[in-house]
């Protein structure tokens, strides 16, 4: 399995994400719901990866006072197993 250290030395991971996180940050601020058209597809297909991030996604609330949506979530998941697909 792929640690999370392994995770973070992907520089094509790190760059995709940093230029999701500013709009999405701004999305969470405003209350804003991107819809995610595949969503269901992602849930299905990564459901370890969606879980791990759903549970991260309350540490988040809990320290920032922000929800973020399962839209958002998935947008998340995308990035970080196309990490996992790169490191194969």
């Amino acid at each position: 399995m792929l640690s999370i250290s392994e995770l973070s030395k992907d520089r094509q991971l790190l760059s995709g994400f940093s230029l999701y996180l500013r709009p999405a940050i701004n999305r969470l601020k405003y209350k804003m719901i991107l819809r995610n058209p595949l969503l269901d597809s992602i849930k299905e297909n990564y459901p370890e990866v969606f879980g791990a991030m759903w549970i991260a996604s309350s540490v988040f609330e809990k320290h920032f006072g922000m929800r973020i949506s399962e839209e958002e979530i998935g947008y998340i998941v995308l990035h970080i197993c196309a990490g996992i697909e790169r490191s194969k």
